[in-house]
């Protein structure tokens, strides 16, 4: 890949900045006609990249104790949400956006605290932080690719269940549901994993060295992602029945972490790659931390992955574009029967046509005209049909 020049006014705060000077002339600027942003929230919702043509969105959620930039950064600085992944879309356009939510189980630092939320509590904020983002960009519609490494997986699918669960006053949460293509899980433990594993990866992963007890009471994520856990047994068992709707492809890690001389296998493949019909499975050479942290476009797992986004790219506007008009079929019909059932029983009712209507300012052309039963038929409703739904006009 070509290296850019990046000018002064850089960020070099982070590990390998000197080689990221190369990658990047400012916080925010036009890379092929997108617009780059280096400057990433540690929460909620951040557009790393954005493309006026873009119609999808990819959305990278990262995973236990991990941060929007740096589970996704390299050791040698590459950021490749950035620095790799649009580059590697052979001319396709799409949105990059990283979620950050505290995962954290311990915190050595005084201006942080470890998480005491539920899983259930982080995937309200999620649905609620994206959904409001996309709103707000215009790209509520826009289908969703996940990129989900490690908890962020079962945060991702517990989200998904939420967002298909809401209520018809919150119907906008729905969109994320109804928005989702495909799914890339890099290492996520769907059948959980032994503590001991997460415990001796947590404490390679600190800065300071974690008090024994902190392992024996366990954070309420931490129990989340246990073998045997209950709630993560329920969020599986529920994924079961709408996940067929999705693309996914679960990936495994290959390579054992050495942890001061201890090796092991954080996430198994067991874990990782429940088998599913029609899944798709396959194995990294990389470690559990090096499945989400590209050096290079060489880099194991970088290459089948920015392949299955460039397929799914192409692929998911228009199926997506036709859920949307199922969805909103699917709320009109309920905006029917609730006016059938609540006002028709009340009214008289005929036919009418838009060319009938005496106020004009009606952009569909069938609607139905009703009055109240026994009353003077001077005034009349005209409640139209449109696109989101049924609309009232006072005609008279």
């Amino acid at each position: 890949m070509r290296r850019r020049d990046r000018g002064p006014g850089s960020d070099h705060s982070r590990p390998g900045s000197a080689h990221c000077a190369q990658v990047s002339s400012s916080s925010s600027h036009l890379i092929n006609h997108g617009i780059e942003n280096r400057t990433i929230s540690r929460y909620e919702t951040t557009a790393v990249y954005t493309h006026p043509n873009a119609e999808v969105d990819i959305v990278l959620v990262h995973g236990l104790n991990g941060s929007p930039e740096k589970t996704w950064t390299a050791s040698n600085g590459i950021f490749w949400p950035l620095d790799l992944l649009p580059g590697s879309l052979k001319g396709l356009q799409a949105n990059v956006l990283v979620y950050g939510y505290n995962a954290d189980v311990y915190s050595g630092r005084i201006d942080r605290s470890a998480s005491d939320n539920f899983i259930h509590q982080h995937a309200q904020t999620l649905v609620t932080s994206l959904t409001l983002f996309r709103r707000g960009e215009g790209t509520f519609k826009n289908p969703i690719v996940w990129v989900c490494h490690s908890l962020g997986g079962i945060l991702v699918k517990r989200a998904l269940l939420y967002s298909n669960d809401v209520l018809h006053h919150h119907q906008i949460y729905r969109s994320l549901y109804v928005s989702t293509f495909g799914l890339i899980f890099l290492g996520t433990p769907h059948a959980g994993a032994d503590v001991a594993s997460w415990g001796l990866m947590l404490q390679a992963m600190s800065d300071v060295v974690i008090p024994r007890r902190f392992f024996e009471s366990e954070s309420v994520l931490l129990r989340t992602l246990k073998k045997d856990s209950e709630t993560l047994a329920n969020i599986n068992n529920h994924f079961l029945d709408i996940y067929q709707r999705f693309r996914i492809h679960m990936v495994h890690e290959n390579h054992k972490t050495d942890i001061k001389g201890t090796k092991i296998i954080v996430v198994d493949a067991d874990s990782a790659s429940p088998q599913l019909p029609g899944v798709t499975y396959y194995g990294v050479e990389a470690t559990h931390s090096q499945l989400c942290k590209f050096a290079s476009p060489s880099a194991p797992g970088f290459r089948a992955l920015s392949t299955d986004i460039r397929e799914w790219i192409i692929e998911a506007p228009a199926v997506i574009h036709g859920r949307w008009k199922a969805e909103e079929e699917d709320a009109n019909r309920r905006m029917r029967n609730e006016i059938q059932e609540h006002i028709f029983p009340l009214v008289t009712e005929t036919d009418v046509h838009r060319e009938d209507v005496p106020t004009a300012a009606m952009p569909r052309y069938q609607g139905r005209l009703i009055a109240p039963r026994g009353k003077d038929t001077a005034r009349w409703w005209v409640f139209l049909q449109e696109a989101d739904g049924v609309h009232g006009f006072n005609a008279d």
